[in-house]
């Protein structure tokens, strides 16, 4: 059993269970400002796409078996910077002691319940 044969193995398995977990979809409003405009390429090492050794996620992004992570690097920084944001404006309102909520701030929630809905779904 040489370590190629094992390693093809290995990912023709990992691609079986990447495409049953996460098969491809339309990705939620939210996110489609996030989708790579390339969808065809790797939105990890910029290389093609081949069916058998990579996949595309809910997200709309792809990647190779190999340069896959455990998640989805655009989807992650689009979440923090989401947070990052919410953070430095509920700091802002603690510091100005503001205790009302404004139009924006329920616009946000609102926003946020829709996309946690949607991901709850795929």
């Amino acid at each position: 059993y040489s370590k190629t044969a094992k390693k093809k193995t290995t990912n023709d398995i990992l691609s079986c269970y990447l495409k049953q977990r996460c098969r491809p979809a339309t990705p939620p409003n939210s996110l489609q400002h996030s989708t790579s405009s390339h969808p065809e390429l790797c939105d990890s090492c910029g290389r093609l796409l081949v069916n058998n050794n990579s996949t595309v996620f809910a997200c709309g992004h792809g990647y190779h078996i190999d340069c896959y992570r455990e998640k989805c690097t655009h989807c992650e920084e689009f979440y923090k910077k989401g947070i990052f944001k919410n953070v430095r404006k509920f700091l802002t309102r603690i510091e100005k002691g503001e205790d009302k909520l404004t139009k924006e701030d329920i616009d946000d929630d609102e926003t946020m319940w829709k996309v946690r809905r949607k991901s709850l779904r795929m």
